[in-house]
């Protein structure tokens, strides 16, 4: 995303852009405060690519949907970053200034966490995914064999955002069971231009 700062700016917001070594610092911060259980049952911050991936997976324990906003849009903190997934065309901002932006609109893979790593909220760029919210202290609990209900007062919300990130899985999944197989006529032969096309996006 080319125009990060400038779409906060157009927001009302005060922004520092980031240099790579500062976004390198605060990236890593932000693994380590919220994807460690991920590191743990991947052997990386990642899950299929994507840090998103890991909330909408239930590997982060966090609440999705409206019950995130709610929860993001009534924080107040003095300054927060805004950081990309994909670094190719920067490496994200420190921002300062109310209210909290919703960042549904830029469609873009985007986290946002204040300075004390307290919390932080995940935009992603699909529509339907998203966005999620959680805490530090929810992060410490594994994703398998602890309740989260003994631990936390969020759990009604949480546990009704396990079950909307359990359709989400099964509507994905069901894209490609209903994706037409095209028919041995209408497939392009072997290195035809549109052969060549379909290797490459693949």
């Amino acid at each position: 995303m080319t125009d990060l700062p400038a779409r906060l700016r157009d927001l009302g917001l005060r922004v520092e852009e980031l240099d790579r070594p500062e976004a390198t610092r605060r990236w890593l911060d932000w693994c380590q405060s919220f994807c460690e259980n991920v590191k743990a049952s991947e052997g990386r911050y990642t899950r299929r690519g994507l840090h998103w991936h890991a909330f909408l997976d239930g590997l982060v324990h966090s609440i999705s949907g409206h019950a995130a906003r709610r929860q993001y849009l009534q924080l107040e903190p003095e300054t927060f970053f805004v950081m990309p997934e994909d670094w190719s065309f920067g490496f994200g901002v420190r921002a300062a200034g109310a209210p909290m932006p919703d960042l549904t609109f830029l469609t873009n893979d985007l986290y946002v966490f204040p300075e004390s790593l307290d919390w932080t909220m995940v935009f992603t760029h699909e529509h339907g995914y998203g966005p999620y919210f959680t805490r530090r202290e929810w992060c410490s609990v594994p994703p398998a064999g602890v309740g989260v209900a003994r631990r936390h007062d969020v759990l009604p919300a949480l546990a009704r955002s396990n079950r909307e990130r359990a359709q989400q899985r099964r509507v994905h999944r069901l894209r490609f069971l209903v994706m037409p197989i095209p028919s041995p006529a209408s497939r392009p032969s072997a290195g035809s231009p549109r052969s060549n096309e379909l290797r490459r996006v693949s």
